[in-house]
């Protein structure tokens, strides 16, 4: 048995219409940011779930909204934004301090996982009876590799079927919040 539903939009588009262009995209805008918003902490929740992750390292998940053209992405990446004299830090996202003490981006690197490392192969020589001998090392002692753990994709995943709907209601939420910042009414 299949059901319908129906729904009346015949207000929202007079609204819509009643609106400038600079209204209608910021009333757009916000819709897309909300909806960002939502991927955003599905994927942080996944990325809690996979790795140990503290409040600095979840800054590095971000959810951009485009400025020209209408859409959003969620991104992972790193923020090391310096004071106009470049002599002191002012904000720092998405760095892991590991216990070298440095700060490492590791959120690049859990997303999409990396390829295996070993050193660099040398070559050497050694005594023997007769004179020296030279000695080739072509593979390197391994260093490791980080598996992907892919919660951006994860999330997209869990959240995915919910965006259309949640993007819908929003939009229609951000728009009635913008007709009635400026005025517009029907």
């Amino acid at each position: 048995m299949a059901r319908t539903l129906e729904y009346d939009d015949r207000q929202l588009r007079e609204l819509f219409a009643q609106m400038d262009e600079k209204q209608r995209s910021k009333a757009m805008k916000g819709a897309f940011r909300t909806t960002a918003n939502l991927l955003r902490r599905a994927s942080i929740s996944n990325l809690r779930a996979s790795i140990h992750s503290g409040r600095d390292l979840e800054k590095g998940v971000r959810a951009l909204v485009f400025k020209q053209k209408l859409g959003f992405r969620v991104t992972v990446g790193t923020v090391l934004r310096k004071s106009k004299d470049h002599t002191r830090i002012v904000a720092k996202k998405g760095f892991h301090l590991n216990r070298a003490g440095l700060e490492k981006p590791v959120l690049i690197w859990a997303e999409d996982g990396t390829k295996e490392r070993r050193l660099k192969g040398s070559r050497g020589s050694h005594r023997t009876k007769t004179g020296f001998r030279k000695r080739y090392l072509f593979n390197g002692a391994f260093r490791g590799r980080m598996p992907a753990y892919q919660f951006i994709v994860k999330a997209n995943q869990q959240v995915g079927p919910q965006i259309n709907q949640t993007l819908q209601d929003s939009f229609r939420a951000s728009v009635e919040k913008t007709a009635k910042k400026y005025g517009c009414t029907v």
